[in-house]
């Protein structure tokens, strides 16, 4: 941002120069035949001004090694123009309108590795490109005030921002506007903001591909918009969509796809979330949330008009603020068609309905959560396959659900993505089948067993991806034939991975398992668990604490173990045996979550002092010293402090933003209840965070239904 700013300042400073008289200036090469900065090479023989309008056309390839201003820039066939890193800078700031500020034509090539700042005040597009043209960004481009749209590709044109390339631009008509088979294809980051008509709009066999960060902030109309048959959008990377006066999304005609392991969040939507019509197809492999503000009952979080098509294979989140009659899935044409896959999860977390007009089908093959206690519309069909999640009770009319699927009225709101996971052994033998109307996983081992300083793994695993900071909880529900079952969180997929494991079988004992170093000894360690069937880990940067329960609201500490890993790490379900031959286990768990919240570090408990040895050291489990309870809850929590000793405990409730939303103190004596209020918050998962004085830790999860 700094950078940005230092540009900016730049620019204005040139752009106070005095009035000057334009001229246009070509590029000759009569000089050293390369560099815009000797006046040899230009037909004037000076070095272009402020106020000139510049043009580079033949087989001339051009470089920028230092700051350089113009009024305008052509690039034409064939013609290559690059800015060199680092201190290459080409700043172009309008005095006389010229059209656009930078246009490439015919073949035309920019390659830009240092900075571009263009100052537009008005007139045509900031930077223009048509007829087989190419745009390399590996560097800065900060454009301001676009008169027009701040890019425009047409006639085959294609624009690259490579991943170390940055994009600014605000003020325009359109950020981006792609017409006539141009391409664009962005790996780095894109910030656009504050448009008069579409964030991005696309037409006429043209296309989108996101890698990077696309953020786009602030349209009158739509912030991306698929206008034509043959326009195809596909991200993969991370998009942040805010301030849409009509649609975040709207495909009319297009492809958009978000693909497995892209992220799109929307918020402050006025109109529709995301819109599909006139035989438009939206595929979510990823996860998106939309987050509506609605003036009116027309404003849909998801709306499906005639001929359109939406698939959801894993989450698709949609809360509405505003306008209480707005839906959160609108089919309002006989030919529009929903579909969840057996993978896939709608959570529906705001007092909002289903709309299904006449002839139009909602299929579900996984999971449909909603908290809205009213009535359904359904005058088309609603066939359910797989589960609908409804705390609130599920009612619909006119016509009534049909399928073999169940409705659950006490399924978890949000729900959890099952079918996201990597799923295989290491070393063994092993496999893990996921139920989605059950909500379980079944997860069989067989001769999964490392002996000899256990420095190498054998694991039957179910895995997901989780960068940063987040947790897992499961239930053994069910434990046949010998061996362990329980979670895990790894660094990689490698037998010797550094890892944390919690594990149990029903017995009288549980397993904890550390490894600290890659390839380095993981000696397990038993300890006492008679009536314990929950298991949890949760990591805080390079903190991993694991914790047992008899009914997943009473967490027991039993580990805290500092081992540093990367970023991102695998984190899951895992099995193994007690012998390498004939030795195999079944195991069933349920109540899995999975949760990627940006846990609020703690001050985290004295390291604990254990020396790993193989199956010898018992340590006795204590219950926790606090507790809390209803969870999940409808407001009203209780929190119960049980101590021997004077002692002052601290309370913080923790969103999972990471924010304290409460806080208080409590002064027990023995044995203390308080309740605390937490109805004035929005639904979803709260952490309470609880210190002694002794600087003694604990944290407990609280599920938050406010609307129940």
């Amino acid at each position: 941002m700094n950078q940005k700013f230092n540009l900016l300042l730049f620019a204005l400073a040139l752009f106070s120069f005095s009035a000057l008289n334009a001229a246009t200036i070509t590029f000759t090469g009569g000089g050293d035949g390369t560099t815009w900065e000797d006046p040899a090479n230009w037909d004037s023989g000076t070095v272009p001004l402020p106020a000139d309008d510049v043009i580079i056309t033949g087989a001339s390839s051009v470089t920028i090694s230092s700051v350089v201003p113009a009024n305008s820039l052509r690039i034409n066939m064939t013609a290559q123009l690059t800015v060199v890193n680092p201190f290459g800078v080409l700043s172009l700031n309008r005095f006389t309108n010229n059209g656009a500020m930078l246009r490439l034509n015919d073949s035309g090539r920019l390659i830009n590795n240092g900075s571009i700042t263009i100052v537009q005040g008005g007139g045509g597009d900031a930077i223009d490109g048509n007829n087989n043209s190419v745009v390399i960004n590996n560097g800065f481009i900060n454009i301001i005030n676009a008169g027009s749209d701040v890019i425009n590709l047409s006639n085959n044109a294609q624009f690259t921002n490579n991943s170390n390339g940055t994009i600014f631009g605000d003020r325009a008509g359109d950020g981006i506007d792609l017409n006539n088979s141009s391409d664009f294809f962005n790996h780095g980051s894109i910030y656009l903001d504050d448009f008069s008509d579409e964030g991005i709009e696309m037409s006429n066999n043209t296309s989108f591909t996101n890698t990077g960060y696309l953020s786009i902030n602030d349209a009158n109309n739509d912030l991306v918009c698929l206008d034509d048959n043959g326009t195809v959008f596909t991200n993969s990377g991370n998009m942040d969509l805010s301030d849409a006066g009509s649609s975040a999304i709207e495909v009319d005609d297009g492809i958009f796809t978000n693909e497995d392991g892209g992220t799109i969040n929307a918020s402050d939507i006025r109109s529709s979330g995301l819109n599909v019509e006139s035989q438009g197809e939206f595929d979510n492999y990823g996860v998106i949330s939309v987050q509506m503000n609605a003036n009116s009952s027309g404003d849909d979080g998801v709306d499906l008009e005639s001929n359109s098509r939406f698939r959801n294979f894993n989450i698709l989140n949609i809360a509405i603020s505003g306008n209480a009659n707005a839906n959160t899935i609108f089919l309002d044409s006989s030919t529009s068609r929903f579909r969840n896959e057996a993978c896939g999860v709608v959570n529906m977390t705001t007092q909002h309905r289903i709309e299904i007009d006449g002839g139009a089908i909602l299929r579900n093959e996984g999971v449909l959560a909603t908290v809205y206690s009213g009535t359904h519309d359904n005058q088309g069909t609603l066939n359910n396959l797989g589960q609908i999640n409804a705390p609130n009770g599920f009612n619909i009319a006119p016509n009534a659900v049909v399928g073999g699927g169940t409705i659950n009225a006490a399924g978890a709101v949000p729900a959890q993505s099952a079918c996201n996971i990597n799923i295989g052994a290491i070393g063994c033998g092993g496999n893990t089948i996921y139920n989605p109307a059950q909500d379980t996983y079944t997860q069989t081992a067989d001769g999964c067993y490392y002996v000899g300083g256990y420095a190498t793994d054998e694991i039957s695993y179910a895995f997901q991806e989780l960068c940063g900071n987040g947790e897992i909880v499961a239930r053994v529900a069910s434990f046949v034939g010998q061996g362990w079952g329980g979670v895990m969180m790894r660094e990689d997929l490698s037998p010797g991975s550094r890892k944390v494991s919690l594990m149990m079988n029903q017995s009288q004992v549980a397993r904890r398992e550390v490894r600290m170093s890659p390839g380095g000894s993981a000696f397990p360690q038993q300890f006492p668990a008679y009536g314990y069937s929950w298991v949890r880990l949760v990591r805080n940067g390079n903190y991993f604490q694991g914790y047992i329960s008899q009914n997943g609201v009473n967490w027991a500490f039993v580990m805290n173990q500092f081992v540093p890993m990367g970023n991102c790490i695998h984190i899951g379900l895992v099995s193994t045996n007690y012998n390498q031959v004939n030795s195999t286990s079944t195991v069933i768990f349920d109540n899995v979550f999975f949760s990627s919240a940006p846990l609020i570090t703690p001050d985290l408990p004295e390291q604990l002092d254990i020396a790993f040895e193989e199956v010898t050291e018992v340590t006795e489990v204590t219950e926790e010293s606090i507790s809390v309870y209803p969870n999940p809850t409808s407001g009203n929590i209780t929190i119960e402090v049980n101590s021997a000793r004077d002692e002052v405990v601290d309370i913080r409730v923790i969103n999972s933003l990471g924010q304290s939303v409460k806080s208080l103190s409590l002064n027990p004596t023995e044995t203390f209840r308080e309740e605390v209020d937490l109805s004035g918050l929005a639904s979803g998962m709260y952490y309470i965070h609880f210190q002694k004085a002794d600087g003694e830790t604990q944290i407990e999860r609280v599920i938050l239904n406010a609307n129940r």
